[in-house]
This record gives C-alpha cells, sequence and structure tokens, in this order.
C-alpha cells in the first residue's frame, strides 16, 4: 500500500520509517510531491492541524495520508511552547534558535517538567480523517546534552532515564517517544488497513460478542469478520465498502412537523427498514425511532453500499408517508450523520446510546418500554431473528440471541 506522510522533515520521515518498518507499506512524503504548497498549520491544537495536513495531502495525492503535529508542552510556560513549537523562535525554523529561546524562557524555574505530545492522523483519498495519539513525560535540563534525534531532543530527559533523546540509540527513543507511542497507537488501530490486507475495520476481528441494552446480543460461532466481509479495495470511500458496521442518525425535514416514533407513520419508516433486511441489502444490529429523528447500527450487506441502501430506506419511507399523509415535499432532511464503527467498544457504546435514548429525552424508564426500538420485546423476542438479521446461514454463522421462555419466534 502506497502511503504519503505529510512532512518535509527528513528526520521525521526517518523515525516514521523506523517504527512502521515490518508493515506492507509503500512509504512516501510530501518531498515526492513538490507541486503541493505546504499546509497552513493555523489549527489551535494538535488534532487539528494533524488531521488538516492529512486530509489535504490524502486529496491532493488520490493516495492514504498519515500526518502528525507534535509539539513540546511545557508546564512553567503554561504548556507552551505547544502548537509553536517549530517556530517557536520564530521564522525561519532553528533548532539551535528555539533550544536557546526554550533555555532563556526558563531560566530560573524550578518547576522544569514537560512533555511531548503527538497526534497522528490517517486520511483516505475522500478526506475521512481519524486520530491517535502518544505521550511522553518529562522534563527540561538546564544544558545541551547529546548529537542525535533532532528540535528539543538535546534538552529533554524522559522519566525513568537519565539520558536526553539526543544521548539515545533510535530504537530507544522510537520505543518510548510521543511520536512512537502515538505510531504504535496507530498500528495497533490500522494495522489491517495499513498492510492493505483488505479489511477497513481491523478490530472487527476480534469482536466476539456485541451485546444490547437488554443483556441479550448475537454470538457468532465465528468471529464477525465472517459475518462482516471486508472489502477488496481499501481505497473507496467508506460509502462504497459494504460489510462495515455504521452508526447512521437521519432527521425530519424542519417543515415535517409529524412525529417519527408514533404510528402509522413508524410503521411506514420500519416496513421500509425491513424491506431491506427481507431483501438482504443490510444487516441490522439496532434501531430507534425518536419524535424527530432515528438512529441505526446496521452494515450493508455486499454488493450494496452504505449511500445506496440508505438512499432506498429514505426514499420509501419518505413516499409512503406523503402518501398516507397526502402531503408533498421533502420528509427527510437531505443530510444524514454516519459514523464508521471500527470495534467492539465502540459498537457496544453506539447500541448503548440508541436503545438509552427514549430514557435520557424522559420518554420511557426503561428502553425496552419505547415501542419502536430494537430494544423492544416486541422487535427483539416476538419477531423472528431471520427476519431481523437475515437468516443465521447466511450471516456465516450467526446465533440468534437468548429469548424469554415460551417468547413467540415465529414470522410476523
Amino acid at each position: 500500500m502506497k502511503l504519503i506522510v505529510a512532512t518535509r522533515n527528513k528526520h521525521k520521515l526517518e523515525e516514521i520509517h523506523t517504527i512502521l518498518k515490518g508493515l506492507n507499506v509503500e512509504l512516501h512524503s510530501a518531498l515526492d510531491f513538490p507541486e503541493i504548497p505546504d499546509v497552513v498549520e493555523d489549527g489551535d491544537t494538535f488534532e487539528a492541524n494533524a488531521i488538516k495536513k492529512a486530509v489535504t495531502l490524502a486529496r491532493a495525492t488520490g493516495c492514504w495520508a498519515l500526518a502528525d503535529d507534535s509539539g513540546l508542552e511545557v508546564d512553567a510556560l503554561g504548556g507552551a511552547p505547544g502548537v509553536y513549537s517549530a517556530r517557536y523562535a520564530g521564522e525561519p525554523v532553528s533548532y539551535p534558535a528555539n533550544n536557546e529561546k526554550l533555555l532563556r524562557e526558563l531560566a530560573g524555574q524550578k518547576n522544569r517538567r514537560a512533555r511531548f505530545r503527538c497526534v497522528m492522523a490517517l486520511s483516505d483519498p475522500q478526506g475521512h480523517a481519524e486520530t491517535v495519539e502518544g505521550c511522553c513525560e518529562g522534563h527540561i535540563i538546564e544544558e545541551l546534552r547529546g548529537t542525535a534525534g533532532f528540535g528539543y531532543d538535546p534538552l529533554f530527559v524522559p522519566d525513568g532515564f537519565k539520558q536526553t533523546f539526543a544521548e539515545m540509540p533510535a530504537d530507544q527513543k522510537n520505543g518510548i517517544s510521543h511520536r512512537g507511542r502515538a505510531l504504535d497507537a496507530a498500528k495497533e488501530r490500522w494495522s489491517a488497513i495499513l498492510n492493505e490486507r483488505g479489511a477497513g475495520s481491523p478490530a472487527h476481528e476480534d469482536v466476539k460478542k456485541i451485546p444490547d441494552l437488554c443483556g441479550r446480543g448475537f454470538q457468532p460461532r465465528e468471529t464477525v469478520s465472517s459475518v462482516f466481509p471486508h472489502s477488496a479495495d481499501l481505497r473507496k470511500h467508506r460509502y462504497d465498502v459494504a460489510g462495515h458496521l455504521y452508526f447512521v442518525t437521519k432527521r425530519r425535514a424542519a417543515n415535517a412537523e409529524i412525529d417519527l416514533s408514533q404510528p402509522p407513520i413508524a410503521d411506514e419508516i420500519v416496513q421500509s427498514l425491513f424491506w431491506l433486511l427481507e431483501d438482504q441489502r443490510i444487516w441490522l444490529l439496532g434501531f430507534v425511532l425518536m419524535p424527530d429523528h432515528c438512529h441505526f447500527v446496521l452494515a450493508p450487506r455486499p454488493p450494496f453500499s452504505l449511500k445506496q441502501v440508505l438512499h432506498s430506506l429514505f426514499s420509501f419511507s419518505a413516499q409512503k408517508i406523503n402518501h398516507l399523509l397526502h402531503r408533498h415535499g421533502a420528509f427527510w432532511m437531505e443530510e444524514f450523520f454516519e459514523r464508521h464503527l471500527l470495534n467492539q467498544e465502540e459498537t457496544r457504546k453506539c447500541l448503548e446510546y440508541l436503545h438509552l435514548n427514549p430514557v435520557r429525552k424522559g420518554l420511557v424508564q426503561r428502553a425496552e418500554d419505547w415501542r419502536y426500538s430494537s430494544a423492544s420485546p416486541g422487535f427483539h423476542d416476538k419477531m423472528s431473528w431471520a427476519w431481523l438479521m437475515g437468516e443465521p446461514t447466511d450471516c456465516a454463522g450467526l446465533e440468534a440471541p437468548p429469548t424469554k421462555e415460551g417468547s413467540d419466534r415465529t414470522s410476523p
């Protein structure tokens, strides 16, 4: 996989290359794209700058891009130099000048606690980015020591060591540095993408069980990766990747003052949703209909994309509702919110959020009391598992969740 690192700093590129060694990555840097101008790092946080750089380079090159923003935070200076670490002493960038200014600012200070912080952002070619973070605590000494490394390395001694970063061998520094820790987190979270194994959601392979609010859940006999197939081309837009889990929120149009959670409107929405299930276009883990919006946790089944199944769901339900109410015009807001779920914990939290929404709004006291929700026994127990999730044989070993003794398991 070709990965573009958003830096023209050869020292930083060498450090990243060393830490990512072993991954199936063809590493390039912004130096290989001289026609692309430098990104103005005008964000107030490391995260904002890292995302801006990764997204800009990814969109410009059509490749996945990795960017970081990092810096030194000194307690006695109120967190400075922070996002201004590289240009602490002004333009042009000068490591010696930055170090001299830092020593001047700390002259006479007893509190010399400091930390290096790094935020790493990975962006796909369409500009969808995610971040991880790494931090290394330590203190600033009173004179430069060491010749390796760069930046503030000759002044920074990490906790538990007597050497500065500039006195350490590269492999030792990389093992404890802020950037090393951020890259370790990146490798753990994005290893499948970076290795181009065809798995847009690497953590799905480790999912064994995703419980719902009622204490039930589904228990695959195998891993969920066998249930949610991986895409063959990770460089596609996320909407074009079938088989991945998403948390989706859709709101009704502002001029459609209709309660989505009351019949017959709610019935029409649910029927449209189950039409997608019966037509084997989606897998469904959860849903809830609220008065002015609805939430879904679902995965489009190959070969359908998320964009396709949502268009079908909302256009079909809008037509049926408008016909039912003898109205015209938009029923749903054009935009929708979607979140790509990358691991078991994210999915669990989204399902819990989804089921608890009516309780938080004061509509019911218990999630299972809300009629139009997958937490409701009316949908969870009385409706067949095959209708909600697709036939178990079609889902590569999904087992139905436990049901109450004597509950009706037949299709409605």
